[in-house]
């Protein structure tokens, strides 16, 4: 008879944006007061680089594109935004391929990706919602 293998450990689902297991590592890894600061620390910090990003790309500035997509992408792995990564890299793509037409339609769809993972977020952190801070 073979040998079982051990049963994996049951995964929360995750969100159209957000891996939870990684979400939760981070917050569990600080006390709650910190963790919260860190979650209002990158709610803000992406629309920053968004509009840094749009503004990137109307002035076809493709360096100041790239480090912010960069960070962007860094910052968004960290708390587990993984949908918001992804778009990170198709514009990255984009704007190395320079084909202005599909860089101005996918920083569009980071652009709305942006909003729709803020809104995810506010929504983990609300009382009665996962996070709960």
């Amino acid at each position: 008879m073979p040998a079982q293998q051990p049963l994996a450990a049951p995964r929360r689902a995750a969100t159209r944006y957000f891996d939870i297991e990684i979400l939760l590592d981070i917050v569990g890894a600080f006390p709650p007061a910190a963790a919260a600061d860190l979650l209002d620390r990158f709610a803000l910090e992406l629309p920053l680089h968004a509009l840094a990003i749009e503004q990137a790309n109307e002035r076809a500035d493709f360096s100041a594109l790239g480090r912010r997509i960069h960070t962007m992408r860094g910052t968004s792995l960290t708390f587990g935004c993984v949908g918001l990564s992804a778009i990170c890299d198709d514009v990255q793509a984009c704007a190395v391929s320079v084909d202005p037409a599909a860089l101005a339609r996918v920083v569009g769809r980071l652009t709305a990706a942006n909003a729709d993972a803020l809104a995810e977020l506010h929504a983990l952190r609300a009382p009665g919602g996962l996070l709960g801070i």
